[in-house]
């Protein structure tokens, strides 16, 4: 007799300890030098997508991997990959094979759009593809949200100084005060002004009331102005 319910789908949070391992792999190497070793991990895999992500934050050409139903562990791969290559390197700096990342998850089939939307970054286009049509690939990597990055109170406060400054020299309170794009108007014994300016701006912007929040708004704003344009940082500045 025929079951009347369909089988249940296996989650994606979830090993299933009768399915081939899938895995998510990366190598710091440009795909150019790892091209070979690819495509002999793809026979390895039922489904393959290779991604190449260039300099970023770590400055170095790395690849990424999605390897569904790897019928083989990590370590035969390696074994293929020094089999392969002229130099191969070790440890985490220099490959990783995971079966579940913190952000991600389980890598497995059902959970695999996270990884091709990430290894794609909204940009990149894989330079291997085993097993997925191009159509899906494409739409993941549509889906791609570059993280906002949240603009500090302190950095927000620091941008309205310089351009308390560049209003300043628009007031044209000195003539040999001269202004250029991405450099200051004051001079490096100038310290004393940057403080009064800032002590100034910092009351203004604070309801006209003296405190400690002002008080450390100004020594801020003219500490971090004087550091940025090698201004002699005034004595003064330690009594506020």
């Amino acid at each position: 007799m025929s079951p009347i319910f369909p089988p249940k789908k296996s989650s994606a949070l979830v090993d299933n300890p009768g399915m081939p391992p899938s895995l998510a792999v990366r190598i710091t190497l440009p795909y150019s030098d790892i091209s070979g070793v690819v495509r002999a991990w793809a026979l390895k895999a039922d489904k393959l997508l290779c991604y190449e992500h260039t300099g970023e934050v770590t400055k170095k050409d790395h690849v990424h991997l999605l390897m569904i139903r790897v019928s083989c562990d990590p370590e035969r791969l390696k074994q293929i990959a020094r089999e392969l290559l002229r130099e191969c390197g070790s440890g985490n700096d220099f490959w990783s094979f995971k079966k579940k990342t913190k952000k991600h998850g389980v890598v497995s089939e059902e959970n695999s759009s996270r990884y091709i939307t990430y290894m794609s970054k909204g940009q990149y286009d894989p330079k291997y593809n085993k097993g997925y049509d191009p159509e899906y690939v494409e739409e993941l990597k549509k889906q791609w949200q570059q993280k906002t990055i949240e603009i500090s109170r302190d950095a927000n406060i620091v941008n309205a100084f310089e351009e308390r400054v560049y209003q300043y020299w628009l007031e044209d309170h000195d003539r040999e005060l001269e202004f250029k794009p991405g450099t200051t108007v004051f001079k490096p014994d100038m310290g004393n002004r940057v403080a009064k300016l800032a002590r100034s701006w910092a009351f203004a912007t604070n309801d006209r009331i003296w405190n400690v929040r002002t008080a450390t708004d100004a020594k801020m704003v003219c500490l971090t102005y004087c550091m940025r344009y090698d201004i002699d940082i005034p004595k003064e500045i330690k009594l506020w």
